[in-house]
């Protein structure tokens, strides 16, 4: 160990110092003792110091007697010097180097051919919850936007030839809103094509009086049904407004002979429009029937010039023309 390394230094100061080849046997040796090499302390080695400091020569007298017995431990000395410096000088053991304790790899570092492939069982396939059904906001429609919508099913069942099914869409569309007159026409019409006018001027009579389209179709109704006065009263009832609704009650008019009225509407008919010859046409005839031949002959010459006026039409003009000029 390292702490002999001082002790080995003394003891060959000490051999080579008394191993001298210089010093006579007959002379006195003295005794020398060796000083023993303090041991170092743990915490580390003491600095060097040289023997000699420590060695005090006694008188010769005192030593001679001594002096063979002293020559022994020299030879003993000399014999160990060699060892121990030996010994001192030999390279200290190279304490081997600290090596890491091994550590296993963490299971990532391994090749991929030394990690166990693991057979795991087929994963049966997730079962998938059905989304829930969609909410959908229901709209709350109104009692009019319901009838539209009963309006429309009940044309589309009658376009179909479906005419039941188109009654009962119409009928619901009534008991919502019994003010749609384009419900009670298209009913009308219904029911009238099965036979049945009677069931048409039914459902016409409550807007009869109050829409002049509903008014227009119950006098149409009525002439069809032959009933000319009571065709003429609704028109007188509310007259609509439209050239078509004018010229029927001016003609009822005059059927039902209420010439004056019929004369008048005619006129103001004219007035819009001067160039339909069955007007003036129309007007002749009122005229004739009011026992005025020369206005009435007039009226004819103009209808016999209108253009649109058919063939047939204009002879019988230009006929009725011709008999009232001659009987002037």
């Amino acid at each position: 160990p390292w702490w002999l390394v001082p002790a080995a230094l003394v003891l060959l100061g000490l051999g080579w110092w008394l191993g001298h080849k210089g010093l006579a046997k007959a002379a006195p040796q003295a005794s020398i003792p060796v000083v023993p090499a303090r041991p170092a302390a743990a915490t580390g080695p003491e600095p060097y110091q040289a023997a000699g400091a420590e060695v005090v020569a006694p008188a010769p007298a005192e030593t001679a007697p001594a002096a063979k017995d002293a020559i022994e431990p020299l030879g003993a000395a000399e014999q160990l010097a060699p060892q121990v410096l030996a010994k001192a000088v030999q390279p200290a053991e190279t304490m081997p180097a600290a090596t890491a304790p091994e550590t296993a790899l963490p299971r990532a570092a391994l090749p991929k051919a030394a990690l166990p492939k693991a057979v795991l069982p087929e994963a049966a396939p997730a079962k998938v919850a059905a989304p829930p059904a969609p909410q959908v906001a229901r709209r709350i429609l109104s009692p009019q936007a319901q009838a539209d919508q009963h309006y429309q099913e009940g044309l589309l069942a009658f376009q179909q030839q479906q005419l039941l099914e188109a009654e009962g869409q119409w009928r619901q569309a009534l008991e919502l809103a019994p003010d749609k007159a384009r419900v009670r026409l298209a009913l009308a019409q219904l029911y009238e094509q099965q036979q049945q006018p009677d069931q048409a001027l039914a459902v016409l009579a409550p807007l009869a009086d109050l829409d002049p389209a509903v008014s227009l179709a119950s006098a149409q109704l009525l002439v069809r049904q032959q009933q000319l006065d009571a065709a003429y009263g609704q028109l007188q009832r509310l007259t609509p407004a439209s050239r078509e609704g004018q010229q029927l009650k001016a003609e009822l008019a005059r059927l039902t002979g209420h010439l004056a009225e019929a004369e008048a509407q005619y006129q103001a008919l004219l007035g819009q429009f001067p160039g339909d010859g069955r007007l003036w046409l129309a007007l002749g005839l009122t005229l004739d029937a009011k026992g005025q031949p020369a206005q009435a002959a007039q009226a004819f010459g103009h209808a016999a010039q209108a253009p649109e006026l058919s063939a047939e039409a204009r002879q019988y003009a230009l006929a009725r023309q011709q008999s009232l000029g001659a009987a002037q």
